[in-house]
């Protein structure tokens, strides 16, 4: 059995681009990371991946530092975020676009961009698949991302309709286990 930890990054500092993590999402991070050890998730971690944005690498460090635990090996991954963030801007709708309410921001997405959204939820599912790849049986991952590419990865892995899968708040995420090649799905406490 192999496992992912998946979360959304914590909250950031303003500004845009490569910002890090404010005060609050520091704190954010570190409370995480204590509810997760408790609940024994972090136990066998040995690879913290995020992607080229610094928050993410930070909120996944302060989460470790919480719950005591040390990896071998960071990674950075721009896949597991998108290589296409000008697509993704152009594409989401504006904060004054009224969305339907049984839709949220993937369903309008997969509606209005079906090509874009099967080829983006293609890409980074199999970056996370490939990170399911690089370990063995029994080790863990703890993946820091981005919204809404975290909740677009859950719903392809799960094949679920993205507007069944909630928007994640900062720090709220998945555990993702694959065994024997199925792979099956739990919201974090």
């Amino acid at each position: 059995m192999k496992r992912l930890i998946v979360l959304r990054h914590s909250l950031k500092n303003s500004g845009s681009g490569n910002v890090t993590l404010s005060l609050p999402g520091q704190n954010l991070a570190f409370a995480v990371g204590k509810k997760l050890k408790e609940a024994g998730l972090l136990d066998s971690v040995t690879v913290l991946v995020g992607s080229d944005q610094i928050r993410t690498i930070q909120t996944g460090l302060i989460i470790l530092t919480a719950a005591e635990k040390a990896v071998m090996k960071v990674v950075q991954n721009s896949l597991v975020f998108t290589t296409r963030f000008d697509e993704w801007v152009k594409y989401l709708p504006s904060k004054e676009t009224k969305l339907p309410e049984c839709e949220n921001v993937l369903g309008y997405l997969k509606r209005t961009q079906p090509e874009f959204y099967k080829s983006e939820a293609e890409s980074v599912a199999n970056a996370y698949l490939s990170v399911f790849d690089s370990f063995k049986d029994g080790e863990v991952a703890l993946i820091v991302g981005h919204s809404p590419t975290t909740e677009m990865v859950i719903a392809t892995l799960a094949e679920e309709d993205p507007n069944n899968i909630s928007d994640l708040k900062e720090c709220e995420g998945w555990e993702i286990i694959m065994e024997n090649g199925k792979i099956s799905i739990k919201i974090l406490p």
